[in-house]
């Protein structure tokens, strides 16, 4: 995982993603390959609301970020069932293990991740969220 995230660089074998080899010398690099990460041990700023934290990992300018976070509640993305259980307004110190779980995902699905690497990724949650993200 940590080899197709582009934090160690592999000794052998290649990558390929359409077919095509790529080389990963940083995470930036499989990020803008469309690939994201979500981490055991989450990357969230908790002082910061979840929407400033998707802002945050997503580069935007300080000075966008109302306008940005009007339209994303807006957006389709957070009507889908996994991620509009999250309010863009909560600080991250105050959700549960796994909406701070969700908020990562939608980092990943924000910045354009067409494949998402999920480390150990029911190991932080409770069985009770594990049976979520298991049911259809």
């Amino acid at each position: 995982m940590r080899q197709l995230y582009g934090l160690y660089q592999p000794d052998e074998g290649q990558i390929l993603i359409d077919g095509k080899p790529q080389v990963f010398r940083s995470p930036s690099d499989a990020i803008r390959a469309g690939i994201g990460m979500i981490h055991q041990h989450f990357m969230l700023v908790p002082t910061l609301t979840v929407a400033a934290n998707v802002a945050l990992a997503s580069a935007l300018r300080a000075s966008r970020c109302s306008t940005w976070i009007v339209s994303l509640r807006a957006s389709a993305s957070w009507r889908r069932p996994m991620v509009s259980k999250v309010d863009p307004g909560a600080y991250v110190w105050q959700l549960a293990v796994g909406e701070q779980q969700r908020v990562e995902i939608l980092k990943a699905l924000y910045r354009g991740a067409k494949f998402i690497i999920l480390d150990e990724p029911t190991a932080v949650l409770t069985p009770q969220e594990v049976m979520i993200y298991l049911s259809p």
